[in-house]
């Protein structure tokens, strides 16, 4: 994990930041200490129920036409 995707990471420029939780000046491409804490948990994301796709001849058949139109 780099730095930019810690919880205590505040983005000051296109590429430094600055760690609250150290108080000093980093790159958000440095690999990240000991400290880290991930921005988010596993439980603030939700998880998302992805229909399944069916594969039929027609809809493959339908994207052929298209592709070759």
């Amino acid at each position: 994990m780099n730095c930019r995707f810690c919880k205590n990471y505040d983005s000051t420029g296109r590429h430094g930041g600055y760690c609250n939780l150290l108080s000093v000046a980093v790159q958000g491409k440095w690999e990240a200490c000991r400290c880290f804490s991930s921005k988010f948990s596993e439980n603030s994301l939700p998880e998302i129920d992805l229909p399944e796709i069916e594969k039929s001849k027609s809809n493959s058949n339908f994207v052929l036409e298209a592709i070759a139109n």
